[in-house]
């Protein structure tokens, strides 16, 4: 699989600001979602992005903040799979 990366800035770009969906039907009854894993941080420039870890970095301590690590399909993908020329 390969991600046109151009071929989808053209249709982004063709399409911003119109409206391509409309609601129809009713509304369902709210359900109680999961709450997800959070951590809140204060001092933001303490972490840094590095992207061999996929990760935040804490430059004090060095734990990272999510603990992220992306199937070997959507590193392939990434690496291999996005053509970005515009033409």
């Amino acid at each position: 699989t390969t991600i046109q990366a151009g071929a989808l800035y053209t249709i982004f770009e063709a399409m911003r600001g119109l409206r391509i969906f409309e609601r129809f039907g009713f509304d369902l009854p709210k359900i109680d979602k999961k709450t997800p894993n959070t951590r809140i941080v204060s001092e933001y420039h303490e972490w840094v992005f590095v992207p061999q870890f996929h990760d935040w970095l804490n430059t004090d301590n060095e734990l990272v903040l999510t603990a992220y690590s992306p199937n070997k399909e959507l590193k392939n993908l990434l690496v291999n799979g996005i053509n970005n020329d515009l033409e």
